[in-house]
């Protein structure tokens, strides 16, 4: 593309557009009128079950955590990775998957809930392979997945879910000190 494109002058331009032509899902407001319309948008739509190509994706993915270790490391700043959790899953009922929005594929259409979890358990199953490679933590948060007491949408956390995220950090934090601890006195 013509590198006017890229400019932030550009993007901002692109952005206001799309806010007036938007269906009104574009722009966040305090009472969260928007996820109405955004749920709404996705359950009017068709839903597939086809899966797309992750793997270009993926590779894309697993570069820039590569990337980001590497510039932490070059910097002397300890990196630590968490699993995504998601409220998709195979059979998700009817009441939570009417709290979704994510998934919009070209042309409208939408990923199932369960084309959605298995494109997200690849991302994460690639993170830990690149967290493992590169010896680096990871804090896995996938006992969170499918929980509808911890996601008001696809995968933000509701106060509870904050909460039980923060015990798993916390817990992981103080499992490393013990074992640091450990190491130290061996």
């Amino acid at each position: 593309p013509p590198r006017w494109t890229s400019s932030r002058v550009w993007r901002l331009a692109h952005v206001a557009v799309r806010s007036h032509i938007d269906s009104g899902t574009l722009v966040e407001d305090a009472a969260g009128d928007v996820y109405r319309r955004r749920r709404a948008v996705r359950q009017s739509a068709e839903i597939s079950n086809d899966a797309p190509d992750w793997d270009p994706c993926l590779q894309h993915f697993a570069a820039n955590v590569k990337a980001i270790i590497d510039v932490c490391r070059r910097r002397d700043v300890r990196v630590l990775f968490t699993t995504q959790p998601v409220l998709w899953k195979q059979g998700i009922d009817a009441e939570n998957d009417a709290l979704l929005w994510f998934g919009q594929m070209p042309g409208g259409r939408y990923l199932s809930a369960a084309q959605l979890r298995a494109g997200m358990d690849r991302y994460n199953d690639a993170l830990r392979r690149v967290c493992a490679d590169a010896g680096v933590g990871l804090i896995e948060l996938s006992e969170l997945n499918g929980d509808p007491a911890v996601f008001y949408d696809d995968c933000h956390f509701t106060e509870t879910g904050a909460r039980r995220v923060a015990r798993l950090v916390a817990d992981w934090l103080l499992q490393q000190q013990i074992a640091k601890r450990g190491t130290a006195k061996s």
